[in-house]
């Protein structure tokens, strides 16, 4: 008496090969509906991490683009020279050494502020201040260590320079200096010096 093998409960018997793909076909729709946890949390702490990048790299451009690009007075005066010589401004001088000191009362400023000044001609020699045009280049720069107003003394200032003839095109200012000046851009000295236009 030959015994043929029990069917299996899905009908297949063994060795059939439709029921074994049969079995297959059910085996593999079960395991696609498995939860994929392991992909959602990659997914999730990729998403965070490349937040966290775009986010610090804005922190890090508008940094770049805004104050906080001087660090002492050694540095500005370097970088308020550097503008001035970028556009041909670059006979710089302490402002108490030009002719042009009588101008700057030092009373509007805090008592440590340094005034640096950059122009196309010689501010320290008289008859080239007198025979300097209203296109005479001028870069005026205030340094004070401690964190101050710098823009309403300077705008002062400006004001009673301007009225001598010669013109102020930009400016900026940031904790701790004030620049104003008709050489170049405000953006081109933004890239230098940092600071809010006003």
């Amino acid at each position: 008496m030959s015994h043929s093998p029990a069917p299996e409960p899905n009908g297949a018997r063994p060795g059939d090969v439709r029921g074994d793909l049969h079995l297959g076909r059910q085996v593999y729709g079960e395991e696609a509906r498995k939860p994929r946890t392991g992909l959602i949390v990659t997914l999730s702490v990729g998403g965070a991490v490349l937040l966290a990048l775009v986010i610090g790299g804005a922190f890090v451009v508008t940094g770049l683009l805004s104050g906080g690009k001087v660090d002492d007075a050694a540095d500005f005066r370097a970088k308020v020279k550097q503008v001035g010589e970028d556009h041909d401004a670059d006979q710089c001088s302490d402002v108490d050494d030009t002719v042009l000191a009588s101008s700057f009362s030092s009373e509007l400023f805090p008592e440590d502020t340094q005034i640096y000044l950059c122009s196309d001609v010689d501010l320290t020699d008289p008859a080239a201040v007198s025979s300097a045009d209203e296109d005479t280049k001028l870069l005026v720069g205030a340094y004070s260590r401690e964190e101050s107003d710098m823009k309403s003394p300077m705008s002062q200032t400006v004001e009673t320079v301007s009225a001598d003839g010669r013109s102020q095109s930009w400016a900026l200012e940031s904790d701790h200096w004030a620049v104003v000046g008709n050489v170049g851009t405000s953006r081109e000295a933004k890239k230098a010096l940092g600071g809010d236009a006003w």
